[in-house]
């Protein structure tokens, strides 16, 4: 009768054998060209003068009256690209949108952002139907009438 201890010794045992490593193979990878014309147009859509010529008129008018308390603004500039700016303006856009940033967060940190909390016993002529769902499909009798 052959011992158990000489029979592990005679088999190898997977974690003696060394592993196995990747080995880096010379040469360079080419990219596809629809992967860098995308890369290329998602590039443009990440800056801040794409995101401020998207603004409607509104949050420009925002933008640039916020900016404006800093000085070197006028009324006809939030008509203007991002690109007619100058350097100084760019700084003054950056820092009112950061303060706008800071405005924002604190109203919703507080989770008082709906229109409710605004309008709480206040008399209100102003109707907004924006977050309103339609139910009159409630009303409609959906049962299936034979033909």
């Amino acid at each position: 009768m052959v011992s158990t201890v000489l029979k592990l010794n005679a088999t190898e045992l997977l974690n003696d054998k060394p592993e196995n490593k990747f080995e880096l193979v010379p040469g360079t990878r080419q990219l596809p060209a629809c992967y860098l014309d995308a890369k290329e147009k998602l590039k443009t859509r990440i800056t801040p003068e794409f995101i401020f010529n998207s603004l409607t008129q509104t949050q420009r008018n925002i933008v640039i009256y916020a900016a404006h308390q800093s000085g070197g603004f006028t009324k006809r500039d939030s008509n203007k690209s991002f690109e007619e700016f100058t350097s100084d303006q760019c700084i003054k856009i950056q820092k009112a949108l950061v303060e706008l940033g800071a405005i924002k967060s604190k109203f919703a940190d507080a989770n008082v952002l709906q229109m409710a909390r605004f309008t709480a016993g206040k008399p209100t002529a102003i109707h907004d139907d924006t977050h309103q769902t339609n139910t009159d499909y409630l009303f409609i009798n959906h049962s299936l009438e034979p033909h």
